[in-house]
């Protein structure tokens, strides 16, 4: 749910690379399209920024698999917040 992700993101904004933050942030939070973002990210329109979302969506969910976020932990492979 995007208030999962809001909270997520806040919680690791600054472990993830800048574009993948970037992206998150425009596309996700702010639910620019791809090219507003990539204008707004300073890179050409066309480039494709939900690339960059997926990407540190990815490093959000490893970060939680390695328990590395406050409030969500490994409980017997499951998640838990």
């Amino acid at each position: 749910c995007l208030w999962d992700v809001e909270y997520l993101f806040e919680q690791a904004v600054e472990r993830l690379p800048k574009r993948q933050a970037q992206a998150i942030e425009f596309c996700l939070v702010h639910n620019m399209t791809e090219a507003d973002a990539a204008t707004r990210m300073g890179i050409r329109a066309t480039n494709p920024v939900s690339m960059y979302a997926n990407d540190g969506l990815c490093s959000l969910v490893a970060m939680i698999e390695r328990g590395e976020l406050p409030k969500f932990r490994h409980k017997g492979g499951v998640v838990a917040a």
